[in-house]
């Protein structure tokens, strides 16, 4: 088995257990919580997504799309201890801007709240305020966490290890499934609303579930010392690569800014039926499921090649790495899809009819997730394509909405052929194509090597990865 599979298999196996638990979670989520039974299912759901929702505005976008391949080529141009210095320098920058940033979101927590309930009835929207910002205060540390994350996880992929970032998340799940358990012990069934709620059981909701959330965060970042990284040695904020970085990922800000404001108005227009959010949280688990478990492994353990091939300019063997990963998704997704739509009902019902949760809830989960189905072939699609962009160090093209006109073409199977063929030609940062792009699409064209030009692209978007959301 090559590098790619042994990497995939341990990927797929780490992401097996992560999600196993992460239902698990749901379960112990909606036996202490509900989903439409109260208003507090929603309460937490929104006040837990936040902090990853401004730690991907502010700063997630840049570490998930090109810190990769930024520490693949300072590795190759510069040397491991080179690399080691910049992620530092990346590290130490990291959690001055989000340190920052957690103190205004702490501030900022009950104006947040007021912008969420502003559909909410009048009679749940002064205790959900309350609640939602003691929830959202205590969830802040985790934008810190979120970062480091984030960096260890590009480092190890680096590496090839592709373990410890793939089974930290069940750590993350066992101590959230803990916190719901202990609150339903503690809180009885008939105070678990944000109008009764008591203290005690806001602070266990809270606290446990941000020290999931360092759990997984951590033990990747201490384990980078098995690479060689130590965080001892070298200090700094400044690095000469910074302001590259940041122009590498400048139209990242744009896809991931989109896609903020769009979960956020969905939260918003949710929020205004009584447990929306949580149906909507719940049935996007479901949803992500087989994204997660197939499509991310197989991803995740494609990437690094990915990177090192752009940045060895050998487009041929992007091009079947890249192939063989969209292959992959397609026998293994479609027939998740076909089993949703069969017995969502079944699914949904198994996993959430416990506790103080009804039947009338799980059926509006099995509703929602029925609907979404169609789309997780194309979301998996297209985030090996974007994956496949960022290794390229292009992140203009997938947000270019006349590049994706094109793509779509006249049949529906174009847009999975073309952005392959594409690829080396986006790289130049305009939607026109090359002439040899031109020629590669034409079924007598002769098969040419792709030139220098077409595969280098300029020094502002030289350089390349989550969690759509």
């Amino acid at each position: 088995m090559g590098t790619i599979g042994r990497g995939a298999a341990l990927a797929t196996a780490g992401t097996a257990l992560s999600r196993v638990t992460g239902l698990m979670r749901l379960a112990a989520a909606a036996y202490a919580l509900g989903v439409t039974e109260s208003a507090l299912a929603s309460t937490y759901n929104l006040a837990n997504t936040t902090p990853t929702m401004i730690h991907e505005l502010i700063i997630g976008g840049i570490l998930s799309s090109v810190l990769l391949r930024a520490y693949v080529e300072v590795k190759s141009k510069d040397g491991q201890e080179e690399a080691w210095r910049f992620i530092r320098r990346v590290t130490n920058a990291t959690l001055l801007l989000l340190g920052a940033i957690s103190v205004l979101v702490v501030l900022a927590a009950p104006l947040i709240f007021n912008l969420y309930t502003l559909r909410a009835s009048a009679d749940v929207r002064d205790a959900q305020q309350m609640v939602g910002t003691v929830l959202l205060q205590l969830f802040v540390p985790q934008i810190l966490f979120y970062g480091l994350s984030y960096i260890s996880t590009a480092v190890l992929n680096a590496h090839r290890r592709f373990g410890v970032p793939m089974f930290a998340p069940v750590l993350n799940n066992l101590a959230v499934i803990g916190t719901f358990i202990w609150f339903a012990q503690t809180v009885p069934a008939s105070l678990r609303n944000d109008e009764m709620v008591p203290t005690s059981g806001v602070l266990i909701l809270g606290i446990g579930t941000t020290a999931g959330v360092a759990f997984q965060a951590i033990w990747p970042f201490l384990r980078m010392r098995t690479v060689g990284f130590n965080f001892q040695r070298g200090a700094g904020l400044r690095d000469p690569r910074f302001g590259r970085l940041l122009r590498m990922s400048v139209f990242m800000a744009g896809y991931v800014a989109t896609n903020m404001v769009r979960l956020w108005v969905a939260l918003f227009l949710a929020n205004g039926v009584q447990g929306g959010v949580a149906a909507y949280q719940y049935a996007f688990v479901f949803f992500q499921l087989p994204h997660g478990l197939l499509a991310v492994s197989i991803v995740t353990a494609t990437f690094p090649s990915l990177t090192e091939r752009a940045v060895g300019n050998d487009m041929d063997g992007f091009a079947r790495e890249l192939g063989r990963a969209l292959r992959g998704l397609a026998y293994f997704v479609l027939p998740a899809i076909a089993g949703y739509l069969a017995i969502a009902p079944q699914l949904t019902g198994l996993l959430l009819r416990h506790g103080i949760t009804t039947q009338a809830s799980s059926d509006l989960v099995a509703a929602i997730l029925r609907a979404w189905a169609p789309g997780i072939f194309f979301f998996a699609t297209f985030y090996a394509l974007l994956r496949g962009f960022y290794a390229l160090g292009n992140t203009r093209t997938p947000i270019t909405v006349e590049q994706i006109r094109e793509w779509c073409g006249t049949d529906g199977t174009t847009i999975i052929v073309r952005p392959i063929l594409d690829l080396p030609a986006t790289t130049r940062w305009t939607p026109t194509r090359s002439p040899s792009a031109t020629a590669a699409r034409s079924p007598s064209a002769t098969p040419t090597a792709p030139s220098p030009t077409a595969t280098n692209p300029p020094p502002a978007a030289t350089s390349t990865t989550r969690n759509p959301t």
